[in-house]
């Protein structure tokens, strides 16, 4: 999950569409021949292009420490996944891609932080082209739910459809850079923050266990997120005030569709927000815009079962909850957690926990906390210093 950003996070969004406009006349744009199946892009546009000046200036306005060695071109790209109960839905991410003939490092796989409004789609462009700019393809999806999908229902912490959505970009990206005789090293690392955490380890954790062969996966880089959404439930609804409650009623509509729960309003929601919740939801609002609309209590949001519930460790919502907790693996390739001990979305001890449980399965894992000890929204950028530090 993610909490609202600050307002420097809001003028660097508003800086990279100003960017993106001014720049997409002059960038070329390249279509895909649209082919409905999976492992092709069926459109990519051109969004924007960045200079390595402009991208140091940009991250040092994040205080972001960054020597880039590439401009960068933006693409808006559209793509086919599976679908739940078969079929495809059509998909869109970002892909970002140095501006050179040198070889590549390789690709990076972004999964971003929680959205609510399409108007929000891309807003880690910003960090990508930073990261595209050290010598990285880089490839992000949207999440179902938005840009092409949108009308979808986000699966919002489903791990299953996290690692096939990010896999069928991944396919279209590898196709692209060999129709494209990009030099690239065949290496994934895969980078997420909050809800793009949980994303990233769902993604390690399935390419291990399938046995993926598509890229050799380096690393993972996960930041403030819920590996354990049992202990997130648990923190949750410790008391009845929770400063984010705008990021809890998508697990229920998701898990409810995704998993066919058959979970009915009634014994979820307060009388006053059973027929109203889920239009809070269609992508119109941000989660500030969705807080504003939720009472202060948790009480007052849900039912009174529904938090017994969730306190007592029971129910169908919170056995779910507990199943997609990433565990039953040990991680192999390198897992980098980081998490700030002053986060109140998600409290630090919950990526102390995953450490505790990968380290005692000999999982090649490290955690690293924040020293800036800062809240959920402004760690992000912490985070984003780290991975670079790490990857340049």
């Amino acid at each position: 999950m993610a909490k609202r950003y600050t307002l420097q996070f809001f003028l660097l969004a508003a800086l990279l569409v100003v960017l993106a406009l001014s720049s997409a006349c002059s960038t070329d744009s390249n279509d895909e021949a649209p082919v409905a199946e999976e492992g092709y892009f069926t459109s990519r546009q051109a969004s924007g292009s960045y200079t390595k000046a402009t991208l140091e200036s940009l991250a040092q306005m994040m205080s972001v420490a960054l020597t880039a060695k590439y401009d960068v071109d933006a693409y808006r790209v559209e793509y086919y996944t599976p679908a739940k109960g078969g079929g495809l839905t059509l998909c869109s991410g970002a892909l970002l891609v140095p501006r050179t003939t040198d070889s590549l490092a390789g690709v990076v796989a972004w999964q971003h932080g929680t959205i609510f409004a399409e108007s929000e789609t891309g807003r880690e462009a910003i960090p990508m082209a930073a990261m595209a700019s050290l010598g990285y393809v880089v490839a992000g999806n949207f999440y179902v739910g938005f840009g092409a999908s949108t009308g979808s229902v986000q699966p919002y912490h489903v791990p299953q459809y996290a690692a096939s959505d990010c896999l069928s970009l991944l396919k279209a990206c590898k196709r692209y850079s060999s129709e494209a005789s990009l030099a690239l090293r065949n290496e994934l690392r895969i980078v997420g923050y909050s809800q793009g955490a949980y994303n990233a380890v769902a993604i390690q954790k399935t390419w291990e266990q399938d046995g993926v062969t598509l890229f050799k996966l380096k690393d993972v880089f996960a930041g403030d997120g819920a590996l354990m959404l049992s202990a997130l439930a648990g923190a949750a609804f410790a008391n009845d005030s929770f400063s984010s409650s705008s990021f809890l009623p998508p697990f229920i509509q998701g898990y409810n569709h995704y998993y066919g729960l058959g979970l009915s309003y009634s014994s979820i929601y307060q009388p006053g927000y059973v027929s109203s919740i889920d239009s809070y939801y269609n992508g119109t609002k941000n989660a500030t815009q969705i807080q504003a609309l939720l009472p202060a209590k948790l009480s007052e949001l849900f039912t009174a079962t529904l938090i017994d519930d969730v306190k007592n460790k029971r129910g169908t919502l919170y056995n779910k909850l507990k199943e997609n907790n990433l565990d039953n693996f040990t991680p192999q390739a390198k897992l980098h957690i980081f998490h700030s001990p002053a986060d109140e979305v998600v409290p630090d001890t919950i990526g102390k926990q995953a450490y505790s449980y990968y380290s005692s399965l000999g999982g090649n894992v490290e955690f690293t906390s924040s020293t800036g000890n800062k809240a959920h929204a402004d760690s992000y950028f912490d985070f984003l210093s780290f991975v670079l530090g790490k990857v340049k």
